[in-house]
C-alpha cells in the first residue's frame, strides 16, 4: 500500500530525473522564455475597448479632481482676509534727521562746515536708515551783522545755490527728502524781504506773507520736500499757515509720492493741548512738540510714562510726531541709550538731533550753552580728507563717529539695530499702543508698553532706575510666557528670555517680541 506521502515523493523524483547537474539550476532557458501577448490577445485580457474607454475616463476625472482640489485650495488662500499694512505717507515712516550745517561737516577745511560736507555725508546717514534731513538756517543777511536773513540766498561761508543742487539730485539718487527749517529765522522782520512785492507796508502783515510765500516758492522749485517753522512766529497764524500750505500742495498733494510737507514745530513741552495748537495741527502735515522737559535726565519712569499718556492724547486725526532733541532743546543728555529705544518705539514720527547717535552732548561755557560740531573722528569720508573732527584741525575727541564704529556695543550700532527693527516691523511703525500701568501700592522705575499690529506684539521695557529691576505679576499676568529679545540697549543679550525669570540691569531697555500668537490684549 502506497501512502499519499510516497506518491508525492515518486512524483518529485520522477521530474527530477528529466534533468541533470549539466542543465542550468533554473531549468532549460527555451522553458523559462516568456512570451509577450499579442495586440489582440491584450485586448481580449483587458476586456476590449469600453474597459480601455473606461480606464481612460477615470483617469481624465482623477486630473480634473485633483486641479479642482488645487483650485478650491488656491480660492480659499485667496479669500482668506489677510493684515495688510496701512498705507503710510513718505513723513510717516521715515526717519527724521535734523543738522546744523555749519557744525556737520568741513570739506574745504576753514572750519565752518558747508552744503557738500552734507552731501558728502548722505553715505553715512543712508546708514542709518535716514529719509528726511532737516537742514538748519543757511541764509545771508540783508545787511550787516544783526540784520534780517534774505531767504531766498545762501550764505556764502556754506556753499552757493549750485552746491544745492549738487546735494538734492544726490539726495533724491539715495531717497533721502531734503527739508528747510525755518524755525531760528525772524519771517516777520519789515526788512527780510526787499518791498518789491506788489503788497503795501501799509499792511505788513500782508506784505510779509507775500515774501515769505514766495521765498517758499524759490526752494519748492529748488527741489525741497518741505519747511518747518516754529509757533513762536508773530506771523504764524491759521491765515499764514492757510497759505503757504496752498503753496506748498502746488508742488505735490498727499497722492503724489513727491508730496510736500509743512511741520509746525510747538516749543512748548506742555502736556496739556491748547486750542491754537490743535487749530495748526489741523494745518499742518505734522505737528510736533518736545516730549519731555528739558531737565530729563533726573525724571522716574512714571514721570516720563505720564509725558507719553498725555502726548498721546492728541485729535483722533492726528498722527503722533514729537522731538526728545533738537535746536532748542539740546541732544538726549545723560540717558541716550533709553531715550533712543524710546524715540524708535513710541507711534509716530522719530526725530533725531545730529550726533544723538553717537552720544553727542552739549558744552557749557559758563553759563551759556554750545553745540559741538559733529564729531568724526578719522571716519573716511569719500572724497574728502582725513579729519579728526567736524573740521580738520581739531583735536581728536573721545565721542566721534570712528570710536562708534570701533566699540562692538556703542550706541551708534545701537541706533542702526533700532532703526532696522522700526523699518522692518509693521507694529513699530504704525502698531497700537498699550501703555501698562504701573502697580499703585509699589510704583516700579520700569516703563513698559506694547506695540500691536495683528498677531504680532512688541513688549518695550525701560528700566530709569539705579537698581536691577524684574517684571511684577501686575504686567506679567497677561502677557505670554515666552519672548525673544530684539534689541537691548547695551547690545549684549539676544534671543529667547521668559519673561517671568527677566531681569533689567539698571538704565538698561528691551525690546522682546513676544511669541504666543493667540495673544491679543484688549
Amino acid at each position: 500500500m502506497v501512502l499519499k506521502g510516497d506518491q508525492e515523493a515518486a512524483a518529485a523524483l520522477s521530474v527530477s530525473r528529466r534533468y541533470c547537474e549539466r542543465e542550468p539550476l533554473l531549468g532549460s532557458v527555451s522553458a523559462l522564455l516568456w512570451a509577450p501577448l499579442g495586440q489582440e490577445e491584450l485586448r481580449s485580457q483587458a476586456g476590449g475597448p469600453r474597459w480601455r474607454a473606461l480606464r481612460c475616463s477615470l483617469l481624465t476625472l482623477f486630473w480634473l479632481a485633483c486641479l479642482a482640489m488645487l483650485g478650491t485650495a488656491t480660492t480659499i488662500i485667496v479669500q482668506t482676509p489677510r493684515p495688510v499694512p496701512p498705507r503710510l505717507h513718505w513723513w510717516q515712516k521715515d526717519l527724521f534727521y535734523q543738522i546744523e550745517p555749519s557744525l556737520f561737516l568741513d570739506t574745504n577745511q576753514d572750519g565752518i562746515g558747508d552744503i557738500n560736507g552734507i552731501r558728502a555725508g548722505l553715505p553715512y546717514l543712508q546708514s542709518l536708515r535716514v529719509g528726511a534731513l532737516i537742514l538748519g538756517p543757511f541764509f545771508s543777511s540783508l545787511g550787516g551783522s544783526g540784520s534780517p536773513p534774505n531767504l531766498t540766498r545762501i550764505n556764502q561761508t556754506v556753499g552757493s545755490i549750485e552746491d544745492f543742487e549738487a546735494l538734492i539730485a544726490h539726495s533724491n539718487s539715495l531717497g533721502i527728502q531734503i527739508l528747510l527749517d525755518l524755525c531760528s529765522v525772524t519771517l516777520w522782520h519789515p526788512e527780510t524781504f526787499n518791498t518789491s512785492s506788489n503788497h503795501t507796508l501799509s499792511d505788513p502783515n500782508t506784505s510779509h506773507l507775500g515774501t515769505v510765500k514766495s521765498a517758499l516758492q524759490f526752494w519748492l522749485e529748488q527741489g525741497v520736500a518741505g519747511f518747518r517753522i516754529c509757533d513762536t512766529e508773530t506771523i504764524n497764524s491759521e491765515q499764514a499757515l492757510e497759505e503757504w500750505q496752498a503753496v506748498i500742495k502746488v508742488y505735490g498733494s498727499k497722492e503724489d509720492e513727491n508730496e510736500r510737507i509743512l511741520i509746525v514745530s510747538s516749543v512748548n513741552a506742555d502736556s496739556q493741548w491748547q486750542d491754537a495748537d490743535i487749530v495748526k495741527r489741523s494745518l499742518a502735515d505734522l505737528f510736533t512738540r518736545p516730549l519731555l522737559p528739558p531737565s530729563r535726565g533726573n525724571l522716574s519712569a512714571q514721570e516720563v510714562a505720564d509725558a507719553v499718556e498725555q502726548a498721546l492724547l492728541t485729535p483722533p486725526e492726528a498722527w503722533p510726531s514729537w522731538t526728545l532733541g533738537g535746536p532748542k532743546v539740546g541732544h538726549l543728555g545723560e540717558l541716550p541709550r533709553l531715550f533712543s529705544v524710546l524715540t524708535f518705539t513710541l507711534p509716530g514720527t522719530p526725530f533725531l538731533y545730529y550726533g544723538d547717535e553717537i552720544g553727542l552732548h552739549e558744552q557749557q561755557n559758563n553759563s551759556v550753552t554750545e553745540l559741538l560740531p559733529m564729531r568724526w573722528g578719522s571716519y573716511q569720508i569719500p572724497g574728502i580728507a582725513r579729519h579728526p573732527t567736524g573740521s580738520p584741525g581739531g583735536a581728536e575727541t573721545q565721542i566721534s563717529v570712528e570710536a562708534e564704529l570701533k566699540e562692538k556695543r556703542s550706541v551708534l550700532k545701537l541706533f542702526k539695530s533700532l532703526s532696522q527693527a522700526r523699518a522692518l516691523e509693521v507694529a513699530l511703525q504704525c502698531g497700537n499702543f498699550t501703555l501698562l500701568p504701573s502697580s499703585t501700592t509699589a510704583p516700579s522705575p520700569v516703563l513698559a508698553f506694547l506695540r500691536s499690529w495683528e498677531c504680532v506684539h512688541f513688549l518695550i521695557l525701560l528700566n530709569f532706575g539705579h537698581q536691577e529691576a524684574a517684571l511684577t505679576d501686575h504686567w506679567t499676568s497677561g502677557l505670554p510666557t515666552q519672548g525673544a529679545i530684539v534689541v537691548s540697549s547695551r547690545l549684549d543679550r539676544q534671543g529667547a528670555v521668559a519673561l517671568d525669570t527677566l531681569r533689567l540691569q539698571p538704565r538698561e531697555a528691551l525690546v522682546v517680541k513676544l511669541f504666543d500668537t493667540n495673544y491679543n490684549r484688549s
